[in-house]
């Protein structure tokens, strides 16, 4: 859809950390957003079939990416919120989080577990259970283009 998978930005936080607190947060995520296609009703054990086209049954998806960042720590404590997916028309919402670790050296995010779980709702034929949900690993590298920083935008979940 002309942009990123995963998109975001560290913005340099302005609030002091006590000696004592285990979590300090150097950075902020801002515009964070990731978007892409699922296939919700898949089984993630079976094989591909040659013959089969994987977008077939893929689904329209975003959620907002924020968190902290501690640097001398290398703890990343990433959140998702306002997540959602369209099927038939029905926006369906989901949230979760996306912890890391963050190497200094390297500008990059590694050892990333995101894990999300549907968010009940109500007047829907088929309401989603709060006990469905996914998880997998995700990281990411600097990939600076020299241009300032811009909001996500309005997308699927602000409809």
């Amino acid at each position: 859809m002309g942009r990123p998978g995963l998109e975001f930005w560290l913005e340099k936080t302005s609030a002091p950390c006590g000696e004592s607190e285990e979590f300090c947060a150097d950075f902020t995520v801002k515009g964070g957003k990731i978007r892409g296609f699922a296939n919700p009703f898949s089984d993630p054990n079976a094989k591909a079939d040659a013959g089969t086209n994987p977008l077939a049954l893929a689904v329209r998806f975003e959620i907002d990416f924020g968190g902290e960042l501690d640097c001398s720590t290398g703890e990343f404590k990433g959140l998702l919120q306002n997540g959602c997916y369209d099927v038939a028309t029905v926006l369906y919402r989901f949230e979760g989080t996306a912890p890391a670790k963050y190497d200094g050296v390297s500008s990059s995010f590694a050892q990333g577990e995101w894990t999300a779980k549907e968010i009940p709702m109500m007047g829907v034929i088929f309401p989603p259970d709060s006990k469905i949900g996914g998880m997998g690993t995700w990281g990411a590298t600097l990939a600076d283009d020299g241009s300032s920083p811009v909001a996500a935008g309005a997308g699927l979940c602000d409809m």
